[in-house]
């Protein structure tokens, strides 16, 4: 108990600092993003560690696996999503179509994440763009 309890207060100690970091790497991703992703976001209303952003003409799926293999890893659609849902309700929730939905993938990010992974994201975007786009 008394090493979570340091722990936590290391913790909210330098969330201030973690925090302009993830904000910094999340303008980094969403200043380079190629042409053709679209970030999923009411305005206003998002959470700074979480982007949704959508690849046009690549399905979500083949997204994520290309990406894996890059040694980048997120996850297809939205958290609330799920395997039996073919739709998810949050994405269309904010007027995704099911087909902009099936291209959505989620970004997590955090204070070990640094503005060379931002590029790298936007980088293998690109390539994923060049490479999947045409594989419908």
């Amino acid at each position: 108990i008394a090493a979570f309890g340091e722990a936590a207060m290391e913790r909210s100690e330098n969330a201030a600092a973690e925090a302009e970091k993830v904000k910094a790497v999340r303008e980094a991703i969403l200043s380079g993003l190629p042409d053709g992703v679209t970030l999923n976001a009411p305005a206003g209303a998002y959470l700074p560690h979480i982007l949704s952003l959508r690849v046009g003409g690549i399905k979500s799926e083949v997204l994520v696996r290309f990406l894996s293999a890059e040694g980048i890893f997120l996850s297809a659609g939205s958290a609330c999503s799920s395997k039996k849902k073919k739709t998810s309700p949050v994405l269309t929730a904010f007027g995704l179509t099911p087909d902009e939905a099936d291209t959505t993938v989620r970004v997590s990010l955090s204070p070990d994440n640094t503005e060379a992974d931002a590029a790298a994201l936007n980088e293998a975007l690109r390539r994923a763009q060049a490479q999947l786009a045409r594989i419908r």
